[in-house]
Formats: structure tokens, sequence, C-alpha cells
């Protein structure tokens, strides 16, 4: 972000609702308004995540194995279901086809490919430990 001189100083967004954004900057926490945070952040920010253990960067159609059995699992739980334990599963049409509609729901662009947007997306799904912006709550 940038100060009213235009100097760069970095800051953790702990919060965020349709009206402003709470930030920790040194010992201090600020909430401020998007208007005003507009101003001084240039859109630049650094995700500090760790990819799930099975997982590579990019899962295609037409791929197997233990990343498409997680890809299946998060889907299914994103839709409140429980995946069907199946044999050798494949990254077909039909997997393609509910990706898209997943990415579509996150706003993401439905492509079909899980990239590495997607992913984050799907880990967050069942991930009680992840950490998430809440809206903050009245009196705090």
């Amino acid at each position: 972000m940038r100060d009213q001189q235009g100097l760069e100083f970095h800051a953790a967004l702990i919060g965020l609702d349709d009206k402003s954004a709470t930030f920790v900057i040194g010992a201090e926490t600020r909430t401020v308004a998007l208007g005003a945070l507009a101003a001084q952040w240039a859109g630049q920010y650094t995700l500090l995540w760790r990819m799930p253990p099975d997982v590579r960067e990019f899962i295609h159609a037409g791929e197997r194995g233990p990343a498409v059995e997680w890809l299946i699992r998060q889907l299914a739980q994103a839709q409140g279901q429980v995946a069907e334990p199946g044999r050798a599963p494949l990254f077909d049409y039909a997997l393609e086809r509910q990706v898209k509609q997943f990415q579509l729901a996150q706003g993401l662009i439905p492509d079909g490919v899980v990239g590495p947007q997607t992913v984050m997306r799907l880990a967050g799904v069942g991930d009680r430990s992840a950490p998430e912006l809440l809206p903050r709550q009245k009196g705090r």
C-alpha cells in the first residue's frame, strides 16, 4: 500500500465487508473505508498458502490418480455430499462439467481446468483450519 506521501508499506488484511477493510499495520489495527483503500492500494498482494499434498498446480481433463481423487472429494463436499469411493477415478467430461459449475459459482473463469485459483477455492471447502476473512461482529 502507499501512504499520503506515496511511500510504500505492508499491511495484513484481517477483515472485509461491503463498506470497509480492517488491517494490521505493525502493532496497530486500522479500519478504512473501501474508497480510501482504493486510493492507497495498487491491487498487488501476496497470499501465503500451501498446496494440498496430492495436488499439483494444474489438474486437466483426462488425468487419473490422487489429484483427481482429491478433486472428486472436494467437489462432492462443496455440494454437501460425500464422494462415492470408486476405482481409478478419471477426470472425464462429467467431472469437467462439475468443475466448470464450481468455477462459475465461485466467480472464476469456467474453463474446466483446475488451476491454482480453483484449487485454493476447493481446498477451502473442507478445511476448518484455513483462515477466512469474516465480516466484523457488532461490538467487536
